[in-house]
Order: structure tokens, then sequence, then C-alpha cells
């Protein structure tokens, strides 16, 4: 499985990119600015949930001209948002228990993705 998975937002045509693992996003921003050069845009929300959870510091929005990784409020994530990653975690469970979570973490989340309906 790759490092990072580009997922899209089919109702609002947003992109965000979902990290699989818990190294430094660092290490994957130039493979990122390449993939998201080929969607034709300049900036992406990144996921760092498998490493952050629900902590504020969970979104960041990376803007490839300026190379600049600015840490975005969750209030301000569009739902489908949430959503387009809770059906992609549904789909990965494996990613959830590899993750940095703590295992009470794991299990919430865990049983939130079972409730979803896909």
């Amino acid at each position: 499985m790759k490092d990072f998975v580009i997922l899209k937002n089919e109702s609002s045509q947003e992109y965000i990119c979902f990290i699989n693992n818990v190294e430094d996003v660092e290490y994957f921003l130039e493979d990122i600015s390449k993939e998201i050069r080929t969607l034709g845009r300049t900036k992406i929300i990144i996921d760092l949930f498998l490493t952050n959870g629900y902590s504020y510091n969970r979104f960041f929005e990376f803007n490839i001209i300026t190379n600049e990784l600015l840490l975005i409020n969750p209030r301000n994530i569009d739902n489908e948002i949430y959503k387009t990653v809770a059906m992609y975690l549904k789909n990965n469970i494996q990613l959830l228990e590899n993750s940095a979570l703590s295992l009470a973490l794991k299990k919430i989340v865990l049983n939130q993705l079972m409730s979803i309906n896909i």
C-alpha cells in the first residue's frame, strides 16, 4: 500500500490526501506535490488521522507553490470530507489497526465505522 492516497470528494469535487501510515508527512510532500499537480491543483488538505486521531492538529493544507503546511481547524473541514475519509477507513480497516492511536480510540473509531452504511 502506498504511503498516502488522494481521495476525491464526489459531492464537492475537492480532494484530500490521507496519509496511510504514522511516518512524518514531510517525507511524502514531494510525491504529494507531483500527484496534485497532475490533478491541476496547487493546494490540498492532508489528513493525519492515523497519527493524530481526532486532535486539533489532524488536518493541514499543503500549498505546493510555497511548500507551506498550514494547520486547519477541524471545524473548517467539510462534512463530506469526513464521510469520504470514513468510507476509505472502513474499506481499509488494517490501516486503523496499524495506526498510532490508543487501543481505546481504535475501538471507538471501529464502532463508528461499523455503523456507517456503504
